[in-house]
């Protein structure tokens, strides 16, 4: 984001719970849990204005609870907490921005599309895989899930997003084609992930009514 797409790093706020992948040291404000999250939610929104865009990338685990009761619910994984759809939410509603793009790579991620989460016109929300699936891990080299690989493949101009691209006169990925890529990428996993008649894992997209045609609206104003 900030070598291709002008992200100011200062306006960028990562948590991990990774200190260092491959003996590269990974810069983070924050370590993982619930609560930092929240503060760097207040945080975005104490920096952002109504004229200015949000992207959120969560990838991690995804947890599903079937209490005594019956009732099934999932959340997120978040190091020593697990973060349920409302309190993301809550943490979201904070922000007031022009519009909000939330992009969720984790086992039964698909029951973020709904349940409040799409309250917002202004919001669109891409997931991994649907409530009741898994999020398959890629078994190569990649070192991600499938879904998270085809993205982070189509948003870097130094691997495939001149693939992913349909529209190469204008040099930009547009949110319709950079979750278009990384759909593709999930169901050309076959056979690992096709019985010949279903697919195991089938990415989701909601896009409210006021953010825009995901087909135009892009992460940046050109890739470089």
């Amino acid at each position: 984001m900030i070598d291709h797409y002008s992200y100011s790093a200062a306006r960028i706020f990562l948590i991990t719970c990774l200190s260092a992948v491959d003996g590269i040291t990974i810069p983070r404000d924050y370590t993982t849990s619930q609560s930092n999250v929240e503060t760097a939610c207040d945080s975005i929104s104490s920096l952002v204005s109504t004229n200015d865009d949000v992207l959120v990338y969560w990838g991690s685990h995804g947890i599903t609870h079937d209490p005594w009761i019956g009732a099934t619910y999932y959340t997120l994984d978040c190091g020593s907490n697990e973060m349920k759809r409302s309190e993301l939410d809550n943490a979201l509603d904070d922000i007031s921005c022009n519009r909000m793009l939330v992009m969720i790579g984790a086992c039964h991620s698909g029951y973020f599309i709904g349940g409040g989460m799409d309250d917002n016109s202004n919001r669109a929300i891409l997931t991994s895989c649907r409530s009741t699936e898994l999020s398959w891990y890629y078994g190569g080299s990649a070192g991600h899930s499938y879904w998270n690989y085809g993205l982070i493949r189509a948003l870097d101009p130094d691997l495939n997003a001149d693939d992913a691209d349909v529209d190469p006169d204008n040099n930009r990925v547009s949110v319709w084609e950079f979750f278009d890529y990384a759909y593709d990428i999930v169901k050309d996993a076959d056979p690992f992930l096709y019985d010949g008649t279903n697919y195991y894992q089938n990415p989701q997209s909601w896009v409210g009514s006021g953010f825009g045609d995901d087909q135009y609206v892009y992460l940046g104003d050109q890739y470089y």
